[in-house]
């Protein structure tokens, strides 16, 4: 099964997340949050 990142595995760094790995309840959840489910975040390259 793919997720909403598009990989098989939930990328996001909140593991104890009751949501982690349950994408449509991690996308409801964050539908009244100020920011984004963490794998819909946009990256920022830090500069070398």
């Amino acid at each position: 099964m793919v997720l909403e990142n598009g990989s098989e595995t939930c990328n996001c760094v909140h593991v104890k997340c009751e949501r982690h790995g349950k994408c449509a309840e991690c996308m409801e959840h964050h539908k009244t949050k100020k920011h984004p489910p963490y794998c819909k975040r946009v990256k920022i390259k830090k500069p070398d």
